[in-house]
């Protein structure tokens, strides 16, 4: 499935909604709506991969690459529900650099 990506703002906080395939031919675009993110005055950006059904190396790289550009003036947040992807960011281990939450409240309302 082809990835999609939709901006939102939730509770004061810049939501990037990712759905779909995160790979090879989507780091273009994975890119370019972080960095529009990133042009957001929010203190906090969350990365909601929920409904992401694959995501390679290649886009893990481009998630902690971001989050460490936007640190320590703001926190990046990625939801990971339980599955195969939060696996993956779990065997990488992004903490603290991105702070992987299993789901989209954890992200918003957590202190910090």
């Amino acid at each position: 499935m082809a990835a999609s990506f939709a901006p939102a703002t939730l509770l004061g906080h810049a939501v990037l909604r990712c759905a779909g395939e995160l790979d090879l031919i989507s780091r273009l675009e994975l890119t370019s709506r972080l960095l529009d993110l990133a042009e957001t005055p929010s203190p906090r950006v969350v990365v909601d991969l929920g409904q992401v059904t694959f995501m390679d190396c290649g886009s893990v790289t481009i998630l902690e690459e971001f989050a460490r550009r936007l640190a320590p003036e703001r926190t990046t947040y990625a939801v990971a529900p339980p599955g195969k992807v939060q696996r993956l960011l779990s065997a990488v281990d992004l903490d603290p650099v991105v702070r992987v939450r299993p789901w989209l409240d954890d992200a918003l309302l957590q202190a910090g």
